[in-house]
């Protein structure tokens, strides 16, 4: 080994070669891990110490590696996904498309899709709420309120229907009606008895009628 004197000079310290130990470097080190003290792992020791040290495989832990890790997947925490194990007993769960949270076992809302017409979804605060984005004349939570309906004030006279049509509004008249909103009663016509014979097609006109034969 090697001498160094203390700083005072009344003393010394040894640095021992390897494979001694000891005040002077008199004593043989014993190799700590020749007794496979590390039941699933590797032994490492320093040389200046018979301190060791287990360095425990996949699967193990403790002082001697001695202890067995339960698998984290073992009990098949995920719902809706598949589970990685990450050591210690931890896991994460990898979800399938339309779930979340830890353990895949929440539902995200647009996975249901629930915007009307054409109106698109997007999940918010971590899958727990949703926004839709609407089309056209369309707005609401889920895109299913009309604006601007065409109908909304019953423009078609009597007892017809009508129809928004998207920029506009169509009314389909009862017999005997006609017109935008339903408003000609054909039957104050003179053409309303159809008067024009062989098939020739009425006219109205301001004293009367005419037939195009």
């Amino acid at each position: 080994g090697l001498c160094f004197n203390s700083s005072n000079g009344q003393s010394y310290t040894c640095d021992c070669f390897t494979g001694f130990q000891g005040v002077n470097c008199e004593q043989v080190m014993l190799n700590p891990c020749a007794s496979n003290p590390c039941f699933a792992g590797q032994c490492t020791y320093s040389n200046r110490t018979l301190a060791y040290q287990c360095n425990c495989n996949s699967g193990w832990s403790g002082q001697y590696c001695d202890i067995g890790i339960t698998d984290g997947c073992q009990d098949q925490p995920c719902w809706a996904g598949t589970c990685q194990p990450t050591g210690d007993q931890n896991f994460t769960c990898n979800c399938v498309p339309g779930y979340t949270g830890k353990l895949c076992d929440q539902i995200l809302p647009c996975y249901v899709n629930p915007c009307q017409h054409d109106g698109t979804c997007t999940n918010t605060n971590a899958g727990t709420n949703y926004t839709c984005t609407c089309q056209g004349r369309f707005t609401g939570r889920n895109c299913d309120t009309i604006i601007n309906d065409f109908c909304s004030d019953n423009p078609c006279g009597n007892r017809g229907i009508c129809l928004d049509i998207g920029d506009r509004h169509q009314c389909v008249c009862n017999p005997g009606y006609k017109g935008s909103n339903c408003q000609v009663n054909e039957s104050h016509s003179p053409c309303f008895s159809s008067p024009c014979k062989n098939g020739g097609s009425c006219q109205n006109e301001a004293d009367g009628y005419s037939c195009s034969c």
